[in-house]
């Protein structure tokens, strides 16, 4: 859509500029995020390593993983529900 706009108004190369800077900015977020998860990981995992609730981690992990299924799983069922109010003519 910016290379449209920049074409119809004669700036086709600013079009250009701009679709790669916004490629950039896109990747250095990615990147970060990407990064961020990694070392929260390691972070968690040094903090966990030999603690005393090393005896009840199995258990906190299926149940975490069981309540976030269920949020996933009712957000899901939340948005299939919903309204489609003006948002697209052919529904």
């Amino acid at each position: 859509m910016i290379l449209l706009f920049a074409n119809m108004l004669d700036l086709y190369w600013l079009g250009i500029i701009n679709a790669f800077v916004m490629a950039l900015g896109t990747a250095i977020t990615v990147s970060c995020i990407a990064v961020l998860t990694l070392s929260g990981k390691k972070l968690i995992r040094y903090y966990l390593r030999d603690n005393v609730y090393s005896q009840r981690l199995p258990l906190l992990k299926i149940l975490s993983q069981l309540t976030a299924g269920c949020f996933l799983l009712l957000l899901g069922l939340l948005l299939f529900n919903s309204q489609t109010v003006m948002l697209s003519p052919v529904l």
